[in-house]
């Protein structure tokens, strides 16, 4: 029962630092996006392609999915859409990081060079407000979810002793 107990905890606090891990990635991922569109001018299904196999992104599995999408002829608004949909939903990201990375996905390629960079400098800075609130979510709840886990499993056992 202790181990039951400590396990869920432990497993309810992974989360919050899963959700960190991956938004980390994808501010490194805007980031990188940033860097190539200013320097090396890429096209996007390209640049995705590349971004899919970096193992620093591999937390990211919509990447590998657009990349996959964009491969398969779809094009890339739809790609980015359909796979941060469909991948999103299985991973640690809130609604709130989603709809962020929807809005970065849809201003990407519609704009000139200047204008990619602002979407990446705006969607940077709303993910790093989200990141802020994860690690923040993390310390407090994280710690407070292992705890529970562990008291939950002692007071079941003493309840079923």
């Amino acid at each position: 029962m202790i181990v039951t107990g400590t396990l869920v905890g432990m497993m309810k606090s992974a989360e919050f630092g899963g959700r960190v891990k991956q938004l980390e990635a994808v501010l490194s991922m805007i980031q990188d996006i940033a860097t190539q569109i200013r320097y090396r001018a890429l096209p996007l299904t390209d640049l995705i392609r590349q971004m899919s196999v970096q193992k620093d992104l591999e937390c990211l599995p919509f990447l590998k999915q657009c990349a996959k999408n964009c491969e398969e002829g779809m094009a890339f608004p739809d790609a980015w859409e359909q796979s941060v949909g469909k991948q999103g939903k299985k991973s640690y990201l809130k609604e709130k990081d989603l709809s962020i990375l929807y809005a970065f996905g849809s201003g990407l390629g519609t704009t000139d060079v200047e204008g990619q960079l602002a979407n990446c400098h705006l969607h940077g800075k709303l993910v790093e407000e989200s990141l802020k609130q994860a690690r923040a979510d993390r310390d407090g709840m994280g710690r407070l979810y292992s705890t529970l886990g562990i008291l939950a499993g002692i007071g079941a056992a003493i309840v079923f002793a």
